[in-house]
């Protein structure tokens, strides 16, 4: 099938505090990973890594950031501004059934993935989009629920559950997340499957990889040996995230994916940008894949907290907005109008 692209969407990082669900204690990395962080377009933008440490969290960890040098992002089509829509080629490959996915019995099963700009954590003032999106979709009359393993509501409030893992990498391999979750466990990929049988998603939102700039040793930072030096994740990020959807797409064949560019982060201007600009080709040649450009979430002073990497409630609205007007782009293309 063709699909259709909109405007965009974006995301923030730093020094990170991460909570760990497993122990309930708190861990402050200095030097290595950041947990960090919308519906059919084509352009991504964003990128040069900053130092920062990975938020661990089984349920929803959060990182703090130091202060990083304040540098805001060119600020994207605004939100509000009307999308312009366009046709992208037919995909070559697909990843599922060529055919239409089952229309939803009900509300749409919604699964918000990713790391802690996913999940946010009130307690540090780091906030998720998930509440103004659930309140968005609500208010276009979309009948949304989010689902996940993990639960905790944000500042503004709806549906708690989710699945976003403070500090987790795209995967497969190393992580530093690894010295607490364990070997090999630290990365979306290696749990993917199991969470998806659990929620049983219509979608999935993704939004992942900020962590595979801080948590995975490609600049010669060393975590204790269990990194994968080889790995540049603006080279090779876009192929990890590629097949990462495919498993998303042969574990949950009927489930609808929509894949997002990483966030603007306000202590670089160009971070991400070589792996932001594989993301949209990942949807245009695979059936039922989508992408939401978060990049183009026009955040500004003020979207951020402490190093500039995570979102304020202000700054988590515009990216929630962003994805709202895609997600119902995609809603209506796959399963109708709105009842």
């Amino acid at each position: 099938m063709r699909q259709r692209s909109r405007h965009g969407f974006g995301i923030p990082a730093a020094l990170v505090t991460v909570a760990l669900a497993s122990s309930g204690c708190s861990i402050a990395v200095t030097d290595g990973e950041v947990s960090v962080p919308a519906p059919p377009t084509k352009a991504p933008t964003s990128s040069v890594p900053a130092p920062e440490p990975g938020d661990v969290t089984s349920t929803t960890g959060a990182p703090t950031t130091t202060a990083a040098p304040t540098s805001t992002t060119a600020a994207p089509t605004p939100t509000t501004a009307a999308p312009t829509t366009s046709t992208t080629a037919a995909p070559t490959t697909t990843t599922g059934p060529a055919g239409p996915v089952p229309a939803p019995d009900g509300a749409i099963r919604l699964m918000p993935l990713g790391d802690s700009i996913t999940a946010g954590n009130g307690a540090t003032g780091d906030q998720s989009y998930r509440g103004h999106l659930y309140a968005d979709l609500i208010d276009a009359g979309w009948d949304v629920d989010f689902v996940g393993s993990q639960s905790s509501t944000t500042a503004a409030g709806g549906d708690p559950d989710h699945e976003g893992h403070g500090g987790y990498t795209i995967g497969p391999g190393p992580s530093y997340l690894d010295k607490f979750v364990g070997a090999g466990n630290g990365n979306v990929a290696a749990n993917v499957e199991g969470w998806l049988a659990e929620a049983d998603p219509d979608v999935v939102l993704l939004l992942i990889g900020v962590n595979d700039y801080f948590n995975i040793n490609n600049d010669g930072n060393d975590f204790d040996g269990d990194d994968d030096p080889g790995y540049q994740p603006d080279v090779d990020g876009p192929g990890r995230l590629a097949d990462l959807v495919d498993q998303i797409r042969a574990a949950s064949p009927d489930t609808v994916v929509v894949v997002s560019s990483l966030l603007p982060v306000e202590f670089s201007g160009s971070f991400a940008a070589g792996f932001n600009a594989g993301v949209p080709a990942i949807a245009e040649s695979r059936d039922h894949v989508w992408f939401t450009d978060g990049n183009a979430a026009p955040l500004a002073d003020g979207d951020w907290i402490d190093g500039g990497l995570h979102l304020s409630d202000g700054g988590a609205a515009k990216v929630a907005d962003v994805y709202a007007a895609d997600l119902i782009d995609v809603f209506e293309a796959e399963f109708g109008s709105a009842s």
